[in-house]
């Protein structure tokens, strides 16, 4: 779990590898690794810490306090206790926070600070209700307190209560030999050498059953001083004897746990090498997946945006599409009007014609000769009358009618000559006048009056296929007077808003259909 440990796994993961490494101190403590312990422990604290996992960032303070604690450094011993306290109420972690105070107590015993061992004590026992290690420290920290306040007969008691309590309880032997140590060496305080002796050889007979070999080391140790100052030298020379056999005896332990633990450190670098390089492999592969991923992704997105121009161009030339024939259809109905308009002038002029026929015929025939000379004579002064005089109405009327009269032939505005000059020619009239009439009648210029007359005819003659149909667009706008293509089609688009071709392609169109 420690070796799989990355930035890129789920949380839950992490916070399985920072409590692997919990487990890994919990297995490397009872072996003496102090050193490997301290390292995974570190290591687990960054993950917590980088991560937030309070509860299993207190487990490991108390892992880090009980290593110092075996090194005897009670001060660090007391920072990452307190801290794991901290934590643990932060994180209402009552298990690590029971734990915390029975250590806390310990060391501040230990440590001659009795005021805050008793406050941690009393926590203890709060917390703690029935649980066996708290009112086991309970007993074993009154103790302490108590021998250290100078009463001892009251700290023996608690030591007799907390050797019963472990025994009745069934607590590791550990526990036991503890409690009957610090009874034997309350004793040697007090210099009640016999009691003294009493519980120290409990306590190695204990420590010899149950093989708490390091315990019985000390025991033996205090014996051999004890049975030389009660002048007991036999006894102290056979313990002295049996001191040394178990001097030997943990020399060889010392080495056989020393080989196991290069053996097991062997095989955790081995395994912890073999994790490290298969996650190498599965960082490789998962960038590689990645890196395919996000190709996938830019190529999804490629496509998808490209799927929407389509969509996009298929919506926009359909709405082309439409706006053109809706203005096609627009462009055949202004022609029809313009054609309907035509002949109803047509007819009107028949009828005024006929009608000022009958008038005339009626009236006095030297009347009538003398109206037309004088109507002659009024033209010939329209036209000979300077560009400052002031057209009277039915002069006006008559150059317009005029006018008109000469735009009905297409022949005539279809020249590639027909100009502002021309027409006034044709109407026996000056230019002045006729632009004048033009400009006043449709306000527009002479250009734009010619121009649509023959961008109508242009398009007469392309929906005329039939005689039509083989000539090209710049032939047709060479037909109506146009001398340049370009300018054909421009003026084509500007009149009916779109091009002489593609009028032509929807004429094609429509006459399929």
């Amino acid at each position: 779990m420690v070796g799989l440990y990355n930035e890129r796994m789920s949380t839950e993961d992490k916070n399985l590898c920072a409590i692997g490494c919990r487990n890994l101190c919990n297995a490397l403590i009872p072996k003496e690794m102090f050193v490997d312990a301290f390292r995974f422990c570190l290591i687990g604290i960054r993950m917590c810490e980088a991560n937030g996992f309070q509860r299993t960032l207190a487990d490991l303070y108390l892992v880090a306090g009980s290593i110092h604690n075996n090194f005897n450094d009670k001060e660090m011993a007391l920072r990452c206790y307190t801290k794991a306290l901290e934590l643990s109420r932060q994180t209402d972690y009552d298990g690590s926070e029971l734990t915390a105070l029975i250590s806390l107590a310990g060391v501040y015993a230990y440590m001659g600070r009795m005021e805050e061992a008793g406050k941690c004590r009393r926590e203890m026992i709060e917390k703690g209700g029935n649980d066996i290690y708290a009112i086991y420290f309970s007993h074993l920290t009154a103790g302490y307190i108590h021998e250290t306040s100078g009463e001892n007969s009251m700290a023996r008691e608690d030591f007799v209560h907390a050797i019963a309590y472990a025994q009745e309880n069934g607590m590791l032997p550990k526990y036991i030999v503890s409690a009957y140590t610090a009874l034997a060496k309350n004793y040697a305080k007090v210099s009640m050498r016999d009691s003294a002796i009493h519980c120290y050889e409990l306590s190695n007979a204990y420590c010899r059953e149950h093989g708490v070999l390091s315990t019985q080391k000390t025991n033996m140790k205090a014996l051999i001083d004890l049975y030389t100052e009660t002048g007991n030298l036999a006894q102290a020379n056979a313990m002295r004897q049996d001191y040394a056999l178990l001097q030997d005896s943990l020399l060889n332990i010392d080495e056989y746990t020393t080989f196991k633990n290069q053996q097991f450190e062997y095989e955790l670098d081995k395994q912890l090498g073999k994790i490290l390089m298969l996650t190498e492999t599965a960082e490789i592969r998962n960038m590689e997946l990645q890196q395919q991923r996000r190709m996938m992704a830019v190529v999804a997105v490629g496509m998808l945006v490209l799927a929407c121009l389509c969509v996009l161009i298929y919506r926009k030339k359909k709405e082309t599409q439409e706006a053109y024939h809706s203005l096609y259809q627009h462009n055949l109905e202004l022609l029809r009007q313009y054609k309907e308009l035509q002949q109803l002038k047509t007819q009107y002029e028949s009828v005024a014609r006929q009608c000022h026929a009958d008038k005339t015929n009626t009236a006095d025939p030297d009347t009538n000769m003398a109206k037309q000379d004088a109507s002659s004579t009024n033209q010939n002064a329209t036209i000979q009358t300077p560009s400052t005089y002031k057209m009277r109405d039915d002069q006006r009327n008559a150059l317009l009618e005029a006018i008109n009269d000469v735009m009905k032939d297409s022949n005539n505005f279809c020249q590639p000559g027909f100009s502002l000059d021309k027409l006034a020619s044709m109407v026996n009239s000056n230019s002045h006048y006729v632009s004048e009439v033009i400009n006043e009648t449709f306000a527009k210029n002479f250009r734009t009056y010619v121009n649509e007359f023959r961008i109508r005819e242009a398009s007469h003659r392309l929906l005329n296929t039939k005689d039509y149909g083989n000539y090209t667009i710049k032939a047709i706008g060479e037909s109506v007077g146009f001398k340049s293509h370009s300018n054909f089609t421009d003026t084509f688009r500007q009149i009916t808003g779109m091009t002489p071709s593609l009028f032509m392609k929807m004429t094609r169109e429509e006459a399929m259909a």
